[in-house]
């Protein structure tokens, strides 16, 4: 079952959003993992880009940016799966990166052109996941 967490850097999550998070939690208990993590180090960039893997291709980890790849939820479903036939049993998604003026050694994700806050992207993120693994499954989403 592929293990899905949100890394909040430097950032206490508010009760509603944690809420949320554990709401969306649940709901995907069927289909992966879903956790989170606050208070984690931004990740060391560089100046390369895609996704970096590691144990074998096991790892992915993705950083939410607003300059990033957006997805529209389907395009999301089918890279959720293709990294999941290629061998990645974890997704790691860093959010609230601040902007350090160079390219992250990790892969970007877009949720929106508009900068958000933390909390709200990461439950946006979280049932994006959601949304994924519904169409992955066959199964309705909300339009």
């Amino acid at each position: 079952m592929l293990k899905v967490t949100l890394l909040f850097v430097g950032k206490k999550i508010a009760a509603p959003t944690l809420a949320g998070l554990q709401e969306y939690k649940k709901r995907l208990s069927q289909s992966c993992q879903l956790g989170w993590k606050t208070g984690v180090e931004p990740p060391a960039l560089s100046e390369t880009s895609g996704g970096e893997t590691s144990q074998a291709g096991q790892i992915l980890t993705v950083l939410l940016d607003r300059t990033g790849q957006s997805y529209t939820s389907p395009e999301l479903a089918r890279q959720i799966q293709t990294w999941m036939t290629s061998g990645t049993s974890q997704l790691m998604f860093y959010i609230g990166v601040p902007n350090l003026g160079r390219r992250p050694k990790f892969g970007t994700l877009s949720l929106s052109p508009v900068a958000l806050s933390s909390d709200t992207a990461g439950l946006l993120m979280a049932e994006q996941i959601y949304r994924a693994f519904r169409i992955l499954e066959g199964k309705a989403y909300h339009k």
